[in-house]
C-alpha cells in the first residue's frame, strides 16, 4: 500500500485512451461510445476486463492486444521503419505477441493510415526517399528509424 509504482501509472491510461481515440478516428463515435460507457458504469466496481469488452463490443474492434501492451508492460510500442529507395519497411517492436495496431503516418506530405505488425511489411513510395513523418501527437509510441 506504500509502495510508489512508477509515475507512469498516472497517465499512461490516459495517453493509452487518447491513442484509442485516435485509432478510432471518428470523434462523434468516440463521445458518444464514451458518455454510454461512463452511464453504464457509473456507481459500479469494474475492473480492466470490463473496460475492454465494452471497448471491444461499442467500437467492434479488438482492442486487447493494445491494452495488454500498455496495461501490462511498461515499454510502449515502438515503430520501427527504414526507408530505402523508394521503399519503406516497418514493423512493431512490442512485448506482446502478434501485437497490430494502426497507426497515421504521412508520406510525400499526404496523410494515409498504415497497419504494422510485429512481422516487417513493405509499402513502395510515390517518389524515391519521400518525406516520411509519423504522428507520435495522436499516439503514444516511439518511432525509430
Amino acid at each position: 500500500m506504500n509502495k510508489e509504482g512508477s509515475v507512469d501509472m498516472y497517465n499512461k491510461g490516459a495517453l493509452m485512451l487518447h491513442t484509442i481515440r485516435n485509432i478510432v478516428n471518428n470523434d462523434e463515435k468516440w463521445e458518444a461510445v464514451f458518455l454510454k460507457y461512463c452511464n453504464t458504469f457509473k456507481y459500479k466496481n469494474i475492473d480492466t476486463k470490463d473496460v475492454l469488452i465494452f471497448f471491444n463490443q461499442n467500437f467492434e474492434k479488438d482492442f486487447s492486444k493494445i491494452f495488454e501492451q500498455y496495461l501490462n508492460h511498461i515499454t510502449i510500442p515502438e515503430l520501427q521503419y527504414e526507408v530505402k529507395r523508394k521503399t519503406i519497411r516497418y514493423k512493431w517492436n512490442t512485448d506482446v505477441v502478434g501485437f497490430d495496431m494502426p497507426t497515421k503516418v504521412s508520406i510525400a506530405d499526404k496523410e494515409q493510415w498504415i497497419s504494422p505488425t510485429t512481422s516487417w511489411q513493405e509499402i513502395t513510395l510515390p517518389v524515391k526517399k519521400a518525406k516520411v513523418a509519423f504522428f507520435e501527437d495522436l499516439f503514444y509510441i516511439k518511432v525509430k528509424n
